[in-house]
């Protein structure tokens, strides 16, 4: 297993365990709404910037520790997402902590490839707002 994947897992779960407490005491109220297909757009946008970010940190500037400190804080705060979810009943949380491991994974696995990456990421930002409708469609 490649280093940089090594430490991305751990840096995962890290953020996974530590963002159960404040999900717990300080849960995020939200809401299951229909989500129409311009927020494929927007999550491909968003997991872009992030993406070329640490492609950037990874494979020009050789700074993996920041790149890996970067995905830490998005994954917390996906992850706080998700656990807020979970603690509101909604079982779509479940499917966040799934996707944004796989969402990461991605992006340090393809950080040497990144036009791949990128066909990766649309693929699962499909798969995102598609999963959410049936969701929204069975509440």
């Amino acid at each position: 297993m490649d280093d940089i994947i090594r430490k991305y897992l751990i840096i995962s779960c890290m953020a996974l365990l530590l963002s159960i407490l404040p999900s717990f005491l300080s849960p995020l109220k939200l809401q299951v709404r229909f989500l129409g297909y311009a927020w494929i757009l927007v999550i491909f946008a968003l997991n872009s910037i992030v993406y070329l970010l640490i492609y950037i940190l990874v494979e020009h500037i050789k700074v993996v520790g920041v790149a890996l400190l970067v995905s830490f804080i998005a994954l917390f705060s996906e992850f706080y997402i998700a656990w807020s979810a979970i603690f509101d009943n909604l079982n779509m949380g479940y499917f966040t902590i799934f996707l944004a491991f796989m969402e990461f994974y991605i992006m340090f696995r393809f950080s040497k490839e990144l036009i791949k990456g990128f066909i990766v990421l649309f693929i699962l930002a499909i798969i995102e707002v598609l999963v959410y409708n049936i969701f929204y469609i069975l509440i």
